[in-house]
């Protein structure tokens, strides 16, 4: 089992917005590296699936934003989320069952809420849920070893391609990894998550639908 707490506190101060009934495309941006951070932090402490058939556990995370958006002056955002997670293995890791649900709560100031909702709750939406099959691991847990290896995930995940520059977002995909030695192919197809902003700050639409698929 594992449980955390964290909380950061961010003041970023923004240039001119335009006056909008939706939260600005940079506070949003703001809110996704926060999020990032918090999440590589606290998947370093679970650790990588092992023996345990079972393992859970969850964390809080708060922070902060005062901004100005030029138009109502200074605003202020309180935003708290909580994660709960669980995960089955078996076969010597070879089998993996992962999910992940999340709560949040918004809470502006009076007066500074962008749509009139000065607390609303987010969710509870499945952030990851995923089954995974490692087939090394597989022949590992046989005794047998094996230059190859694949693996092949499907379900909602964190995809990355490279550094995270031209890509780095949940989608509810496919994912196949083919290793030989020190050399990998990897191929995905996935779909972003309904729950989650439009990955274009720049419409008018708050959710869209996109696809999106990879070769590296």
């Amino acid at each position: 089992m594992s449980i955390a707490v964290l909380g950061v506190c961010a003041v970023p101060l923004f240039a001119q917005l335009a006056a909008e009934q939706r939260t600005p495309a940079s506070v949003v941006q703001r809110q996704r590296a926060l999020e990032q951070r918090l999440r590589e932090e606290f998947e370093q402490e679970i650790g990588p699936a092992g023996r345990t058939l079972f393992d859970w556990g969850g964390w809080y995370s708060s922070y902060l934003f005062l901004f100005d958006d030029g138009v109502e002056s200074s605003r202020t955002l309180r935003r708290h989320d909580l994660r709960l997670w669980g995960r089955l293995t078996w076969d010597g890791g070879a089998h993996e069952l992962y999910a992940r649900g999340r709560l949040s709560l918004l809470d502006f100031n009076a007066g500074d809420a962008f749509n009139g909702n000065e607390d609303d709750i987010e969710g509870p939406n499945l952030e990851r849920g995923y089954y995974r099959f490692h087939w090394g691991r597989w022949k590992a847990a046989r005794g047998q070893a094996t230059e190859f290896d694949v693996i092949l995930t499907a379900g909602r995940d964190l995809v990355q391609v490279g550094s995270g520059l031209a890509l780095a977002i949940p989608l509810d995909h496919v994912d196949v990894r083919l290793g030989y030695r020190a050399f990998e192919l990897r191929g995905f197809w996935g779909r972003t998550v309904g729950s989650i902003p439009d990955v274009d700050l720049s419409r008018s639409a708050t959710r869209t639908h996109r696809d999106f698929a990879g070769v590296q």
